[in-house]
């Protein structure tokens, strides 16, 4: 027997449960026969799904098909039985001597059985098609319920995929996009579509390469042959982690495991907010931990992540004083499992952010509520507005520190002061409280101290006018 090897592009789907709508020339009702290296050949082509073909357990085997007459094709199926081939060539003759190799396939594995592979090939016209088996899947033979040959229709595109490795993106970076088209026989078509954008100036795409140009909740549609994707939605986010070691206040903690493990970075640390509790009852327990950021910033995106002992009901606030709160997201599991939650979508209420606050409501097992850990991501609030220091009274003196209460204006707030006490050579960039105090330390007992202050607020500005502030 002559074989003589095409180079042809080869499509592959496995698919269970395939409707076929074409002629199937195999059928030995269309003047069709078989005859295989060893069991049952015409088992094959009886059109029913409860008889198959199997081969002896060796390699190699074979089985050949006749159709009776010359038959112009371009698509073949195999319905496997679970003994299936590991490596196998599919090749095709007019004279039945001379063969041209229409398929090889290597090394593949398949689960799920019955199990229905579609292979599209070269349109061939021919009266042999023969299959030959080099290695088996499995310890068995070769089996297939049925071994169909057919015409399919030209392929049209009937359903359209967009996809991405991951719907996060930080700024500066980019992401591959993948679209993906399905035809009239649920095989993939390679498709080149058109995208848009929203809001479209959101970024740009080239060669399927999405590339953000600033923050925020990104959506993609792709579009070919008047056919859409859904949407794909990618949260663009600016910046590192803001809650890193921001850690201000927390409720309580277990052992050694406080609410800084939350935000320190390490995914294998944790917060162990209190003890497990077994009736099922008392678990509507507050577990809370506060961030102070260090300045103001329009959130892109939070992500917490839970050990298996998670919150059952819980919010994450956002406040400017550490004083009003407002919610921006909500979130909450039942059961036991490890899981990390994403919250991107309120930046309405995500801008102009100072604190941050977590706050459980509810654990959702007996053992208790732990948290990995906090991300938060976004940019500093835009603001050219410069602060206005009205005074600064002294509210406590010690034998080497001033604590002085501030009084100041800002459209969002002043989160530190610089303290300048140019004879003492005394210089200091202090924080300022949530109550609008300072405290300078470092200072000499019964010594006499005038400072001149400058408010900053969090986008840097500083306030035109110094305030004096004297103490003994």
């Amino acid at each position: 027997m002559k074989r003589t090897l095409l180079s042809l592009a080869l499509a592959l789907l496995s698919l269970a449960g395939f409707a076929q709508t074409d002629v199937n020339f195999a059928l030995a009702s269309a003047g069709s026969s078989a005859t295989a290296s060893t069991g049952n050949a015409g088992a094959a082509i009886d059109g029913q799904t409860n008889s198959r073909w199997e081969s002896a357990s060796a390699d190699p085997q074979w089985w050949l098909l006749d159709m009776g007459q010359d038959r112009t094709f371009n698509s073949i199926r195999i319905i496997w039985e679970g003994a299936y081939g590991k490596t196998f060539t599919v090749s095709a003759s007019q004279d039945g001597e001379t063969y041209q190799v229409l398929l090889e396939v290597t090394g593949q594995k398949l689960s799920g059985f019955p199990h229905t592979q579609t292979f599209a090939v070269a349109e061939t016209t021919a009266r042999y098609v023969r299959f030959d088996g080099i290695e088996r899947g499995t310890g068995y033979g070769y089996s297939f319920y049925e071994f169909e040959v057919f015409q399919a229709a030209p392929a049209e595109l009937q359903s359209l995929s967009l996809t991405a490795p991951s719907f996060l993106c930080p700024m500066g970076d980019s992401i591959l996009l993948a679209a993906a088209g399905i035809d009239q026989y649920g095989r993939c078509l390679e498709v080149s579509p058109d995208y848009t954008i929203t809001p479209s100036d959101a970024g740009t795409i080239v060669d399927n390469v999405f590339t953000p140009a600033h923050t925020g909740l990104v959506t993609i549609l792709a579009e070919a042959d008047g056919l859409q994707s859904e949407p794909l939605n990618i949260v663009v986010y600016g910046g590192g982690n803001l809650a890193l070691n921001k850690l201000l206040a927390e409720s309580g903690h277990q052992g050694n495991d406080d609410a800084s493990k939350a935000v320190d970075g390490n995914p294998s640390t944790l917060w162990n907010a209190h003890d497990g509790i077994g009736d099922a009852s008392l678990r509507e327990v507050d577990s809370w931990f506060t961030l102070d950021l260090g300045g103001f910033y329009d959130i892109d995106l939070i992500s917490v992540s839970f050990e298996g002992a998670r919150s059952e009901a819980y919010h994450i606030d956002a406040s400017v004083d550490n004083a009003s709160w407002r919610t921006i997201y909500t979130g909450g599991h039942t059961g036991v499992a490890a899981v990390v939650d994403y919250f991107y979508d309120n930046a309405a209420e995500s801008k102009e952010v100072r604190y941050l606050r977590f706050f459980s409501t509810k654990d959702a097992s007996e053992y208790g509520m732990k948290v990995y850990e906090m991300e938060v991501y976004g940019s500093p609030t835009p603001d050219e507005e410069a602060p206005v220091l009205l005074s600064a009274t002294l509210i406590e003196a010690n034998y080497n520190a001033l604590t002085f209460q501030l009084v100041f204006e800002d459209n969002l707030s002043v989160t530190r002061c610089e303290a300048v006490d140019m004879p003492n050579m005394k210089r200091a960039t202090v924080a300022v409280q949530p109550d609008s105090t300072i405290t300078i330390e470092g200072l000499v007992p019964d010594h006499e101290y005038n400072f001149s202050l400058t408010a900053i607020d969090g986008a840097g500005n500083r306030s035109a006018e110094e305030v004096v502030a004297s103490a003994e």
